[in-house]
């Protein structure tokens, strides 16, 4: 299809207008919290905190490497079946159940750092569906303006994951408790904006309708 002739700005500030769009791309970006977060705390938490030895980090930090992979290739084998949207919103519940364990684990203790780990492996490999659920339904709101809309994307997903890394540095305690309350906040986001869009999307459904 062919793009728009405008000047970008003018195709940023039209994207914005689209709450579909809006809500799609801040879907996928609070999720996408999880991965900053992680990847800011996990060498001082997994080393320092956990005591693993600095050679065996890099084993920790490949597993959920691999699970955010696996979890890939599921989602595109099930998304031949399931709308994309669908999948979004149900890796979000499921991960934000497990990042609460998480959280409760990080709090009392409880499992030590399998506690905490295993239940993050699980968060870590739900980005496999909905980062790639949510780019594709953003990018499908306006083709004509698919260069912008990956732009935004890009940005957003940026600018969020990079606050919950300060926000993640910031507090700090040399515990997981920090690590785990972001993401645990990042993926509630996602699910209650993703609860508000489709509220929308069926509101405006039926009004065309009526």
């Amino acid at each position: 299809m062919r793009a728009l002739s405008e000047r970008p700005m003018a195709s940023y500030v039209a994207l914005l207008r689209a709450p579909r769009l809006l809500g799609l791309m801040l879907n996928g970006a609070f999720a996408n919290v999880a991965l900053f977060a992680f990847i800011t705390a996990a060498p001082e938490l997994v080393i320092t905190h956990y005591h693993v030895p600095a050679a065996d980090f890099g084993w920790i930090f490949g597993v959920n490497v691999t699970g955010m992979m696996a979890a890939g290739q599921i989602n595109a084998r099930l998304a031949r079946r399931i709308p994309g949207e669908t999948l979004l919103h149900a890796s979000n519940a499921v991960a934000l159940g497990c990042a609460t364990l998480m959280v409760v684990c990080a709090v009392t203790g409880w499992g030590g750092m399998f506690g905490v780990l295993i239940p993050l492996w699980f968060v870590m490999a739900s980005l496999g569906f909905s980062q790639p659920n949510a780019s594709a339904a953003a990018m499908s709101v306006d083709r004509e303006r698919a260069g912008s809309t990956a732009a935004l994307l890009g940005a957003t997903m940026f600018g969020i994951g990079s606050l919950a890394g300060v926000a993640t540095s910031l507090f700090d305690d040399g515990t997981a408790k920090p690590v785990s309350i972001v993401i645990w906040v990042g993926l509630l986001a996602a699910v209650a904006i993703g609860q508000l869009t489709r509220r929308r999307a069926r509101h405006v459904a039926a009004q065309s309708v009526g």
